[in-house]
C-alpha cells in the first residue's frame, strides 16, 4: 500500500519464494518455487505473455512450469506433480499441483528451475501467513529509477531495517553495463564523425583563404578590419553548417520514421540474446529530441572551430602583398 502511493510507481506485486523438490514418479528435480498473485504479477512481469502451452495460473492448484523442467520431468499441461519443501517452522511443506501452463522465458537457467504457484496457496503451505519475501514495483520511466529510490526507501522505512530496496541496475548489472557501453560507443562514434567533419571543413576553408587572398587584400585595403573578414567567414561556415544540418535532419527523420514501422532485424545471435532477456527480435528506432539537438550542435561547433583556424591567417595579411598574390 505504501509503494502504490509513491509518485511514479505504476504497479506493485508481492512474491514469496522457496527452493524445493519437484517430483513426478521416480523423477525429482530442484526448483525455485515462487508464489505470485495471478492478478498483479502480469503488471510487473512479462512471463504471463510467454506461456507456450496451456494457460496462466487461475486456481490454488494451478502451477506455471518452465519448459526445460517440464521436459525433464516428462509432463505436460494438466499433469500432476508434487512439491516438497520446508515450512517456516522447519516442518515439511507438501503441495500437490497441476500444470496449468508451460512457459518459455528464453533463459535456460530460469526455465530449468521455475515453478510459479498461487501466492495464497504458497503462504498457507509454507507457513508464511501473510508474509512475503519480495515486493516488486514498476515505475513509469526505467531510466530514472534512481530518482525514485529515496521515496521508495521512505515508504519502506516503517517496515524496519531488514528491508533492502534494490533498483533494476543492481539486480541485472549486465543489462545496465550493456546500456552504458552502448551510450559510450555512440558518443565515441559521434566524436569521430565530428573530428572527420572538422578536418574536412578545415581543409575546405584553408583552400578558401588561399584562393580568396586577393579579395581579402582588397577588403583590407579599403579599410575593413581583419576581425570583420574573419566574422564574415564564420557566418559563411555557420550557414553552410545549418544547411547541412537541415538536410541531414530531414533525411534522418524520414529514414528513422520509415524504419520505425518495419524494424531492424537483430540477426540470429543477437536475437537469441534478446529472447533470453524477453526483448523483441527487432529494433524499432524512434526519433529522439536529445540526439536531434546534440548532434547538430556538435557539428555546428566543429564547423566553427574548423573555419576559425585557417581564417586567423587573415590577421597576418599585408594588403599590398595580398593584392599581388594572384596578379
Amino acid at each position: 500500500r505504501a509503494l502504490r502511493g509513491v509518485p511514479g510507481v505504476t504497479a506493485v506485486a508481492e512474491r514469496a519464494m522457496a527452493f524445493a523438490l519437484v517430483s513426478v514418479g521416480d523423477l525429482s528435480y530442484g526448483a525455485q518455487v515462487m508464489g505470485i498473485d495471478p492478478e498483479k504479477e502480469p503488471s510487473v512481469s512479462s512471463l504471463a505473455n510467454r506461456v507456450v502451452e496451456g494457460r496462466y495460473i487461475e486456481g490454488p492448484d494451478d502451477a506455471l512450469m518452465g519448459s526445460v523442467m517440464a521436459h525433464n520431468l516428462g509432463i505436460g499441461v494438466n499433469d500432476e506433480f508434487i512439491v516438497l519443501g520446508s515450512r517456516l517452522d522447519g516442518s515439511v511443506a507438501a503441495l500437490s499441483l497441476r500444470v496449468a501452463g508451460i512457459v518459455d522465458s528464453g533463459s535456460a537457467e530460469l526455465d530449468r528451475a521455475l515453478v510459479q504457484v498461487q501466492l495464497a496457496a504458497f503462504q498457507d503451505e509454507f507457513g508464511l501467513g501473510v508474509q512475503v519475501h519480495v515486493v516488486v514495483s514498476r515505475v513509469n520511466d526505467f531510466e530514472h529509477v534512481d530518482a525514485l529510490l529515496p521515496s521508495v526507501e521512505a515508504a519502506m522505512a516503517p517496515l524496519g531495517t531488514g528491508v533492502v530496496v534494490l533498483p533494476w541496475q543492481r539486480l541485472m548489472p549486465e543489462i545496465a553495463q550493456t546500456m552504458q557501453l552502448k551510450r559510450a560507443g555512440s558518443l565515441v562514434m559521434l566524436s569521430l564523425i565530428a573530428l572527420l567533419v572538422t578536418f574536412s571543413v578545415f581543409n575546405s576553408f584553408m583552400m578558401t583563404v588561399f584562393e580568396r587572398t586577393r579579395e581579402f587584400g582588397m577588403l583590407l585595403a579599403i579599410g575593413m578590419r581583419p576581425a570583420g573578414i574573419i566574422g564574415v567567414l564564420q557566418i559563411e561556415a555557420a550557414w553552410l553548417a545549418l544547411l547541412g544540418v537541415c538536410v541531414g535532419l530531414a533525411l534522418g527523420a524520414a529514414v528513422v520514421s520509415a524504419i520505425h514501422q518495419v524494424g531492424i532485424p537483430l540477426g540470429q545471435m543477437a536475437g537469441e540474446i534478446a529472447h533470453r532477456y524477453q526483448l523483441p527480435d527487432r529494433i524499432y528506432p524512434s526519433l529522439n529530441v536529445g540526439a536531434m539537438v546534440l548532434a547538430p550542435l556538435l557539428m555546428l561547433i566543429a564547423t566553427q572551430v574548423a573555419a576559425l583556424i585557417p581564417a586567423l591567417r587573415i590577421r597576418k595579411l599585408v594588403p599590398v602583398d595580398a593584392l599581388r598574390a594572384e596578379a
